[in-house]
């Protein structure tokens, strides 16, 4: 199970996703003010101390980091294991869409500068990790059927 390097793949995934919860996606400033974009919503950490909840980010943060994780111990059904790893993948590109939602809707309403956290990369390197977890999910179950062929 933990020799296949889909396994690593799929276990980095899940801690992108883990530290993503914990980690900025971005900040507004506006007038000395500092708001904090993270998965939970907007925080403004220096006047009023307004919090905007936003629990979308969350909820897609932690579906995508346990399918992942899940799908590390499906190694025997590798079908199902591709399947959760597109489910996987969309909850990744879903959370983007809600992201670039969020950041619009705060934009409008904050309407000042934005600067990206590094978190906001996660997904991105989790997309193209999952990418090559199906990849080489797909080469095993190649291989076994080869060799089904051969007995």
């Amino acid at each position: 199970m933990i020799q296949r390097i889909q396994t690593i793949y799929l276990l980095l995934i899940a801690g992108f996703m883990l530290a993503i919860l914990f980690l900025p996606l971005g900040s507004f400033i506006k007038d000395g003010e500092v708001a904090s974009f993270n998965c939970f919503g907007l925080t403004i950490t220096q006047g009023t101390g307004f919090v905007k909840s936003e629990w979308t980010l969350f909820y897609l943060a932690i579906a995508s980091s346990l399918i992942s994780f899940s799908a590390v111990f499906l190694y025997k059904k590798r079908n199902l294991q591709v399947g959760l790893s597109y489910l996987m993948l969309m909850s990744l590109v879903m959370f983007y869409f809600f992201c670039w939602v969020y950041l619009q809707g705060y934009y409008n309403i904050y309407s000042s500068s934005f600067s990206f956290g590094f978190a906001l990369v996660l997904p991105l390197l989790s997309i193209i990790l999952g990418f090559m977890a199906i990849a080489g999910i797909k080469k095993d179950e190649k291989l076994i059927r080869s060799l089904d062929r051969i007995r």
